[in-house]
């Protein structure tokens, strides 16, 4: 997973913006993040319909 290798990349405390055109990005993603200790911080449709999703990194 492309979001995997993203947050992998940033300090504790940092987030990273994932933009995704697949609907079940955002259950996934929220899942993925609780899973694996980080936060989702926000969860928008943009105009467009790509979904942004801003994910903190927490450990």
């Amino acid at each position: 997973m492309e979001t995997a290798k993203a947050i992998a990349q940033v300090n504790v405390g940092d987030t990273i913006e994932v933009l995704a055109t697949d609907p079940a990005a955002d259950p996934d993603i929220k899942a993925w993040a609780k899973r694996m200790g980080h936060e989702v911080v926000s969860s928008e449709k943009l105009p467009d319909g790509t979904l942004r999703i801003v994910v903190k990194r927490l450990k």
